[in-house]
């Protein structure tokens, strides 16, 4: 009977301190959770606005030869340049948090930020385009302009969707994985009849 107690004991004791590893985290664990969860999210939201851009471009690119809709191509070039400045900053909060992220979203960031800063680039070449010669925008490079936009900013969507995607399809096999692993190692509430 003694025996019975000592081993229950045990079991208990075991279950407890496993349940309390994974309850109470450290507070370096907790803190680098929480940039995690924040940068996810705001890949998430760069995943919509890169998207938006490679929309927007198109539809200007579709637009061009509507010569007297002035207002119109600028309004899609402000709202272009606002949606590229919104993902650089969303870069730049992540990339400051770079130390404390797992592997997969500084990849991502390192993979996208080059490609995003060539976005940048070609809409500044398209405002410039635009603002030189706004009238005759079907005779100029513009319309090659808002087309590499669209088609680059169409393949960073893309590739950082597919990063979410995976992503989101590893953190479910790891909560799996432990469920598991916990339902494995906890202790049987029957007695066992000998």
């Amino acid at each position: 009977m003694n025996r019975l107690f000592t081993l229950t004991s045990a079991a208990v004791l075991m279950a407890a301190s496993v349940n309390a590893a994974y309850a109470a985290p450290n507070t370096e664990d907790q803190l680098s959770a929480k940039d995690a969860k924040a940068a996810e999210a705001s890949l998430k939201l760069m995943d919509q606005q890169i998207a938006e851009i490679s929309d927007n471009a198109f539809l200007m690119n579709q637009t061009i030869d509507r010569t007297d809709d002035f207002e119109f191509q600028a309004d899609r070039l402000a709202y272009l340049r606002d949606q590229v400045n919104r993902v650089g900053r969303e870069l730049a909060l992540i990339e400051a948090d770079g130390d404390s992220l797992p592997q997969w979203q500084t990849d991502a960031v390192n993979q996208i930020t080059p490609a995003m800063h060539e976005v940048a680039d070609e809409a500044t070449q398209a405002t410039n385009t635009f603002n030189a010669d706004s009238n005759r925008l079907f005779a100029s490079g513009y319309g090659i302009e808002t087309k590499e936009i669209s088609d680059n900013a169409g393949k960073v969507a893309q590739h950082l969707h597919n990063d979410l995607k995976l992503a989101n399809a590893e953190a479910a096999e790891a909560r799996l994985t432990a469920a598991l692993d916990k339902q494995n190692t906890a202790v049987p509430n029957k007695k066992l009849g000998m």
